[in-house]
């Protein structure tokens, strides 16, 4: 299984948290930043939180940007 689908498990087994998606996402960021410290040759850890800090900044972002489309929608209608 890839990295990728890590979020979607919760789901899938029919459970509908977001904090579970969360977790599940934030295990596989881990996973992949842990992974690429092998191949650059940075500790595991750094590489690990890295890519789980970018990880946080791209979902928290994505969040406002729906946030601020949906306070537009509100008041255009």
């Amino acid at each position: 299984m890839r990295c990728c689908c890590l979020p979607l498990i919760p789901y899938l087994l029919g459970f509908g948290s977001l904090v579970a998606g969360l977790a599940c996402g934030g295990a596989g960021l881990l996973v992949a930043g842990g992974l690429t410290a092998r191949f650059t040759g940075k500790a595991v850890w750094w590489a690990a939180s890295r890519q789980l800090l970018f990880g946080a900044a791209t979902v928290a972002a994505t969040y406002l940007v729906g946030f601020l489309v949906g306070l537009l929608i509100a008041a255009v209608l």
